[in-house]
Order: C-alpha cells, then structure tokens, then sequence
C-alpha cells in the first residue's frame, strides 16, 4: 500500500503536475487535475500486479498477440481515510470515477500511466476500487487489448522461443512515482486458451527510461516466452512437444 490512488482507463491520471495537452483514455479524461509545481519530497509508490489470463490471437505477421489481462495496483492515501463507524464499515467500494471526483476533493494524487505496446483500443471489462479506513487503496481491472511484440524472431523457426510482454509506464517522473512488483499477483493463468503455443517463464522487471516528460520514469513489465506447441507421429502414436 503507497501514497496513490488509481485511475482505470489507458492512462491513469496523477494530480501530480499537468503535462502539456490532454492525456485521455477510453471513457476517461484528466481535466480538472491540480497541477503541482515541485515534486514531492519523495517518490510516492505504487504496487504493481499485472497477469495475463488468456492468449487471445498471435499473429506472427504483424508481430502481434492479443490478450485478456488483469491489472491490480496499490497505495496508499491518507487524504482518502474515514471514520468506518460513520460509513458503516472498514471498506468502502467504489467505481473509477467516483475514487478520481473524490481524490480531486481532498487533494489526493492520482497516477497515471500508459501500456507501452498497445496497438488497438483497450476494452475494459471490469473495474473496482477499494478503499480502506487508512486511506490505503485497492485497485482492479481487467481488459483486453491487442499488444505489440516487436521481439519476434523466426530464424529458427519451428523450433523458435518468442518473448511476449505487457508494458506500463509512468506518465511522472520516477522522482515523483515509483512502481515495485506485486509478484504475488502476477504472471500467466492457468487456462490462456492458446493451443499452438506454450507459454511459461513469466517475470515481472522493473526499469526506467525518458517518458513523456523527458525524464526518467518507471516501467514495469510482465515478460514471459513461448515455445510451438506441436505434435510428430512415430511408431503409430503421438508425441507431442
């Protein structure tokens, strides 16, 4: 749990400093953030789970996959605490766009960030915010989306390993946000319902490079490779790789 409340959408916003132009999402809109003029005194961090539950398409062509995913993140907001007597409980359940009209109230931050690889529209199927006594927040989504992946590689084709990945970034700043993995939430389901691939070695990695403010920023992805899936026949039987 970190100093931050979340926002569902391709971006999610942070009333942090404003950058130039809108940064919008599906069905969500960053007008009306407060912009803040100095960073705050340290980075304000953000816990981050990302797992795919299925492997909808992957297109060798286009150097494409499409996936279902679910997002989880957390932090925490003291801004946001309430007495759980007078709201008739610990836990107070809420959608996206009630948690962003509440924490611009308080002058709670909001963070916000962008999947690197995403190549179509994000559709996003289900997303709840939880927030506690404390002000610590919960947040979930899941959505599916077609992603890039531009590291494919068939020189050894039938016999390639390809590297797959969902990547997020920060739209501030690593001074001002910082992302750490909730490996305990991440990786690959159990049923991606993909036939001709198999998928295994998931990890979760944590870096930095310029974002859209220029400067440094942090990045986390859930990596993870493929290997074909096929079967020979052999002595009147299959086996199958």
């Amino acid at each position: 749990m970190r100093n931050w409340i979340l926002v569902a959408g391709l971006i999610l916003h942070l009333a942090l400093p404003v950058l130039p132009g809108p940064a919008a999402a599906e069905g969500l809109s960053t007008t009306g953030a407060a912009p803040v003029s100095r960073p705050p005194a340290r980075p304000l961090d953000v816990g981050v789970g990302i797992k795919i539950d299925q492997i909808t398409s992957v297109d060798q062509k286009s150097e494409n996959f499409g996936a279902v995913v679910s997002l989880r993140m957390v932090w925490d907001a003291p801004e946001l605490a309430f007495d759980p007597a007078g709201e008739g409980g610990e836990v107070k359940v809420m959608q996206p766009d009630d948690l962003i009209d509440l924490a611009r109230e308080r002058g709670a931050p909001v963070p916000c960030f962008v999947v690197e690889n995403q190549q179509s529209n994000r559709w996003i199927h289900q997303a709840v915010v939880a927030v506690d006594s404390g002000g610590g927040i919960r947040y979930f989504e899941k959505s599916s989306l077609t992603l890039q992946a531009p590291y494919f590689n068939f020189r050894r084709y039938p016999f390639d390993t390809q590297t797959f990945f969902f990547e997020i970034m920060s739209v501030y700043p690593s001074q001002w946000v910082h992302f750490y993995p909730l490996e305990d939430v991440s990786g690959l389901g159990e049923l991606l319902g993909e036939e001709e691939w198999v998928f295994g070695n998931a990890r979760m990695q944590l870096s930095s490079q310029p974002g859209l403010s220029g400067q440094e920023s942090d990045r986390m992805a859930l990596r993870f490779e493929a290997h074909r899936q096929f079967s020979i026949m052999r002595c009147g039987s299959f086996c199958r790789f």
